[in-house]
């Protein structure tokens, strides 16, 4: 479970930091918060990682937990 948090943890940091720099890098301002098709296609990429990233580390995670503890509840899974 501990495994899960830490993913957990790491990405939403990954996440605002990328969020962060793409702000910066692609010069999007709260005023005016419109967003060229270069910048949304980056996003959508960008998100889809760390989408896939999460999931990734989540099977790992409980496949570590169901290994490391035989009593661990499948329900998880």
């Amino acid at each position: 479970m501990k495994e899960l948090i830490i993913v957990g943890i790491v990405l939403i940091i990954a996440v605002w930091l990328g969020e962060r720099f793409l702000k910066r890098k692609l010069h999007i301002t709260k005023k005016t918060n419109t967003m060229d098709d270069r910048a949304k296609i980056l996003q959508f990429f960008a998100l889809a990682i760390l989408m896939i990233g999460f999931v990734i580390g989540s099977i790992i995670g409980s496949v570590t937990l169901a290994t490391k503890y035989e009593n661990f509840n499948f329900v998880y899974f």
